[in-house]
């Protein structure tokens, strides 16, 4: 009866280990793919700021042309 407790406890304690392990893992790729996600957020960002200003300037040129 004790060995079987026993036993049942360090199968149980193995499988907590493994699930931890693979728990861990699957949060590292997680981060690293948010973090990959952040970066290409801020590169997009920057570059709709880069088209909203050459919109603006686009948009000033033609108002200049339009009144010569």
């Amino acid at each position: 009866m004790l060995e079987g407790l026993l036993i049942g406890g360090v199968a149980l304690i193995i499988v907590n280990l493994v699930v931890r392990d693979q728990t861990q893992f699957r949060i590292s790729r997680l981060r690293a793919e948010l973090l990959g996600l952040i970066s290409e957020e801020k590169r997009l960002a920057e570059r709709r700021d880069e088209v909203e200003l050459m919109v603006a300037q686009i948009a000033d040129a033609l108002m200049r042309a339009d009144r010569r």
